[in-house]
């Protein structure tokens, strides 16, 4: 049985078949052909000398709108003020009539430096 290709030319039983053997290594090409299908039924169009695409947004753009808002709220979050979560805050107004003995050392700094209460260098051992 034989295998036909373009302009007539057959390969016959035994002769091999057609497989990929490099760029400029080979003896034939690969040609790409198109059929006209009818308006709006087919994948192509024919591109009339210089016509661009419509404007507006594509994925392209879209990709690229998205990709510029996640840097952008990595880099708010980076930047958001999270307050001093290190130093602990205490309630300066409970037992504040007793501070030097109720209250501890890091207590009366705070409280001392924070809103002015607790400030007293009177501490009984």
């Amino acid at each position: 049985m034989s295998q036909c290709l373009v302009n007539g030319c057959c390969l016959e039983d035994g002769d091999g078949f057609l497989s990929y053997v490099g760029n400029n290594q080979g003896e034939w090409i690969a040609e790409t052909t198109y059929k006209y299908v009818g308006k709006g039924k087919g994948e192509f169009n024919v591109n009339q000398g210089g016509e661009k695409p419509k404007p507006g947004m594509n994925w392209c753009h879209m990709v690229g709108l998205l990709a510029f808002f996640v840097v952008v709220a990595f880099v708010a979050l980076l930047l958001w003020p999270t307050g001093d979560a290190k130093k602990p805050t205490f309630d300066c107004e409970s037992e504040a009539d007793n501070f030097l003995v109720a209250w501890s050392a890091e207590k009366m700094a705070w409280c001392c430096r924070k809103i002015g209460k607790g400030c007293s260098n009177l501490r009984p051992q």
